[in-house]
């Protein structure tokens, strides 16, 4: 195998059902590897069958951290692709003699565009200038010259309309794309539910329109109402062909692309195929979440265009009428076009920009692959907003309550499970210097890192005695465990006297990395403090008002990465990590290294 110089990194399980967001990067990628060698390397074998036979990019399977520890060092990659934010990239960041782009899977106003993870990667390959914008207003601190405008490269593929898909006496075709229910409600975009029965019923009425039925392929993944929605449309589908033989209105499960060419007409939800839409400048229907906890974006389409609430479903026959014959909506579509892409060929050498942009960051590794001091940059304070009030690990609506009604709360949380413990010695002196910055008086969230043992927690216990001068500690650290198992021994240990002072009910039981997630958004803490570098810990950065701390305790066989950018203060008692961490492969240091004596003076005096 010829070593690669660039790595399409995609970990996802098959489980995950994410494999269109591999297989639309397939052709660019292979139009790169005649400029570059590239391989694929899949996180799970499952996949295999979505690349084509006779593709010109390698594939490789590492499914074991070591399988993956041991390709990058042998074949020392100049660049690391990343289609997605998905934890299991923890693994590949952590290898920084690379450059680590984030390319995306498709381009959307969703938060998920713009949120603070996007910090760990080197470069953000983005379509055009709206998204630039996003970032600049999201994440102020990403250094602007980071940041490349690609166009869409799939806008060059080569589609083929399937062979399964008849012609038909309708003179119009009506394709209806809709996302899927999301994970939790605040991203529940789809209209399957709310629109998508009614919509379909009135468009397979009407003899002059032929339907493509294009859902997202996790729709009804989460929601059960949402697969019997589906599973309703695809019934009607099917009387409609029955009674009309001619019709052939198409149940769509390939692969996005031809449709564009295809369609007259689109209806969508916030969705990343709907931007891909407006590049064909075609009318567009945009629908409403019924979801009242949905967030829909500020700007961009979804702010200026008009949205299809589910009560005007009924009427979507007349609306698809207006849209076709809108010389209005046309013109806004192609003006929203030329602002969400850039041009996908570089206008002056005819190349692929895409294609460009990567020759240079691989020329960029090959002239150095060290980085001097210069390039280590600090980030400057985050505003302190928020409440004084900081929970973490419990339901949403308890920690609304909690911050309205309490001034000084505090838990400390798990994120995950680790494969190595960490040892009492570790555990107390992290707790040291959470100690003294308690006793300053000042509100704190902490997150505890997993693999406590029931002697650490007894040790850390005992660490939190009398206040200093017995002054009262405005802010009580509290022990949070994500083992059911470890969390009964943690009372057990109480009850059997491990420290007086300390009530059962200062262990907290943590279910979920989600609810972390979902409490630090609640709550906008100021300052948000890990105790471990861990996969999980990304659902903490989705608030940018808080200002996150890494407690990197000195631990051996473990040296600074990539997934150290997110935060904005690491601190390490190790002064042999910091010097690792100043003279590691970092293009962009987002983080400000302090020894634990420097972050105390500092904490005491600003947190």
């Amino acid at each position: 195998m010829k070593k690669p110089e660039v790595v399409f990194f995609f970990g996802d399980p098959v489980v995950r059902g994410s494999g269109y967001q591999l297989t639309q990067w397939i052709q660019p990628l292979q139009r790169l590897s005649s400029a570059h060698p590239v391989t694929i390397v899949l996180g799970d074998s499952g996949f295999l069958p979505k690349i084509p036979p006779h593709s010109s990019v390698q594939v490789v399977v590492c499914e074991t951290e070591s399988e993956l520890d041991e390709f990058f060092v042998l074949n020392r990659p100049a660049v690391i692709l990343y289609p997605n934010q998905y934890y299991r990239n923890f693994k590949a960041l952590s290898y920084s003699d690379a450059l680590h782009v984030f390319v995306s899977h498709g381009e959307s106003d969703k938060q998920y565009m713009s949120e603070r993870g996007l910090t760990a990667f080197d470069f953000l390959f983005l379509a055009g200038e709206v998204a630039k914008q996003r970032v600049e207003r999201d994440i102020p601190e990403y250094p602007a010259d980071r940041i490349r405008l690609i166009g869409r490269p799939q806008l060059l593929d080569e589609v083929v309309v399937p062979s399964d898909i008849p012609p038909t006496s309708r003179k119009k075709t009506v394709l209806y794309a809709p996302t899927w229910e999301g994970g939790k409600p605040f991203n529940r975009y789809g209209s399957v539910y709310s629109h998508g029965v009614t919509l379909v019923e009135q468009i397979l009425d009407d003899p002059q329109l032929r339907l493509i039925y294009r859902p997202h392929p996790f729709t009804g993944n989460i929601v059960p109402e949402w697969g019997n929605a589906h599973r309703s449309i695809l019934g009607k589908i099917r009387e409609a062909n029955n009674r009309d033989a001619t019709a052939n209105h198409f149940h769509d499960k390939s692969v996005f692309g031809w449709q564009l060419g295809f369609a007259d007409l689109m209806i969508s939800d916030v969705s990343a195929v709907a931007y891909d839409w407006l590049a064909t400048g075609k009318p567009i229907i945009l629908t409403r979440p019924a979801e009242r906890e949905a967030v829909l974006p500020s700007i961009g389409i979804f702010a200026e265009f008009d949205l299809l609430d589910a009560n005007q479903a009924p009427e979507i026959r007349k609306i698809i009428g207006d849209a076709l014959h809108s010389g209005d909506l046309q013109d806004r579509v192609g003006r929203w076009s030329k602002k969400y892409y850039s041009p996908t060929l570089n206008p002056e050498t005819g190349h692929e920009v895409f294609v460009d942009e990567i020759s240079a960051l691989i020329k960029l590794v090959r002239e150095s692959r060290t980085v001097s001091e210069e390039r280590v940059a600090h980030r400057r304070p985050l505003t302190t907003t928020g409440v004084p009030a900081h929970l973490v690990g419990l339901p949403g609506a308890v920690v609304r309550w909690l911050g309205k009604k309490t001034r000084f709360v505090i838990r400390t949380f798990i994120p995950e499970r680790t494969r190595s413990k960490l040892t009492t010695k570790v555990v107390a002196r992290s707790y040291r210097i959470l100690q003294d910055v308690a006793n300053s008086g000042k509100p704190l969230v902490i997150a505890e890192g997993p693999g406590s043992t029931i002697r650490a927690v007894r040790e850390a216990s005992l660490l939190f005695g009398p206040p200093r001068d017995s002054q009262p500690l405005m802010s009580m650290p509290i022990i949070a465990i994500a083992s059911l198992h470890s969390y009964f021994l943690a009372q057990l240990v109480i009850r059997l006297g491990g420290r007086k002072n300390l009530s059962r009910e200062e262990i907290v039981y943590l279910r979920t990395a989600e609810s972390i997630k979902r409490a630090i958004i609640a709550l906008r803490p100021r300052h948000v403090f890990y105790n471990q570098l861990s996969p999980r810990n990304h659902f903490g950065f989705r608030n940018f008002a808080t200002q996150h701390v890494l407690l990197w305790p000195e631990r051996f066989g473990e040296s600074p990465n990539h997934n150290l950018l997110p935060y904005d203060i690491v601190v390490s008692d190790s002064p042999r990590f910091i010097q690792d961490a100043q003279q590691k492969v970092f293009w962009v240091v987002e983080s400000t290294l302090m020894s634990s004596d420097q972050f105390i003076s500092v904490a005491t005096k600003q947190l």
